[in-house]
């Protein structure tokens, strides 16, 4: 589509159903590598990451089956360790496959991921847990590969929080020798997701979601099924829309407990927001009030994902929005 055309003037009304979570179901898939038979996921939304998360793994060796919004992988025969420069360049949650492929080959070959270019993502978090945990890696510019002679248990310390480096030391450790200590971790519900699928399959983790997880190496996992939990930033930037257009939208599946920094923020513009089991149904008759700070943080802070989305709510009565340094 080369042109999106917008007509305003009118409040926003009826149902939606949050689809399943991006940020989930890419780790997700990246553990699938760590079964030594089926993992099939259900509520897996139909976006080019996911198509482009498959094509990595069936080159792997994995087979891969598509059921409308069902994927069944089979990891039993991994046949490939060497992950394809094209395929990775398109996306930088590719880096999330160099943890569990390490751990089931002891060895990989990636290459810099591509993908999201807001900002620097820099993997040296990621390299260097996986060097503690006994990993050595030759880096000739943007091709990385790593050998191991199985991965130890270690104590990780990040210097700061990061998603995917925490991701990436927990598909690692799950098989490694030994207990692995994360510390800094991050605390997203991404995280815990992850943990959950990977407890289900067999594996020995705790503390998932706070800032120490412990993962105390099993020797196989088993084949498992899941269902990827909602998108709650597809949910929380709703919010917002119903909020800057002005209605009354009912969100069908929306994690409102994964959506309490957007909450309050909304509520405290004047939104009425009605949470139940089913969803969240935004309420917003009235023109927003001012909200003269917001600071982006970690979670369960207000994501900067959320950033562009609540900057439309700005410029009105002498508003001004403080996202993470930058003025909107």
């Amino acid at each position: 589509m080369e042109t999106v055309r917008v007509m305003g003037g009118s409040p926003l009304q009826g149902e939606t159903k949050i689809r399943g979570s991006k940020n989930a179901v890419l780790p997700l898939l990246a553990a699938s590598v760590l079964i030594q038979g089926e993992c099939v996921l259900e509520h897996v939304p139909a976006i080019q990451d996911v198509e482009i998360m498959t094509d990595l793994l069936q080159h792997l060796g994995c087979r891969v089956i598509v059921q409308k919004d069902t994927l069944i992988i089979n990891a039993e025969h991994i046949t490939e360790s060497h992950l394809p420069r094209e395929a990775v360049s398109r996306m930088r949650s590719s880096i999330i496959l160099l943890g569990p492929v390490l751990a089931r080959c002891e060895k990989a070959v990636i290459y810099q991921p591509g993908g999201c270019t807001i900002g620097k993502r820099p993997v040296d978090l990621h390299v260097a847990a996986l060097q503690q945990m006994g990993t050595k890696f030759m880096i000739e510019g943007e091709r990385m590969e790593a050998v191991c002679n199985r991965l130890q248990g270690c104590d990780i310390r990040f210097p700061f929080v990061s998603v995917g480096a925490t991701q990436n030391a927990i598909l690692a450790a799950v098989t490694a020798r030994g207990t692995t200590w994360i510390r800094n971790a991050a605390r997203e519900p991404e995280i815990v997701t992850l943990c959950n699928l990977l407890r289900l399959a067999g594996a020995r983790i705790s503390g998932a979601g706070t800032g120490t997880v412990v993962v105390h190496g099993v020797e196989k996992l088993y084949q498992v099924s899941y269902t990827v939990p909602a998108d709650r930033i597809v949910a929380g930037t709703y919010m917002i829309g119903t909020v800057a257009a002005g209605g009354t939208v009912f969100l069908r599946g929306a994690p409102w407990g994964e959506l309490r920094a957007v909450s309050k923020k909304l509520e405290e513009i004047g939104a009425v927001l009605q949470k139940d089991e089913q969803g969240i149904r935004v309420c917003a008759k009235k023109r927003p009030k001012s909200c003269p700070f917001l600071k982006t943080d970690v979670y369960p802070g207000f994501s900067t994902d959320f950033a562009v989305a609540y900057g439309s709510l700005a410029g009105e009565g002498g508003r001004y929005l403080y996202f993470g340094g930058n003025y909107f």
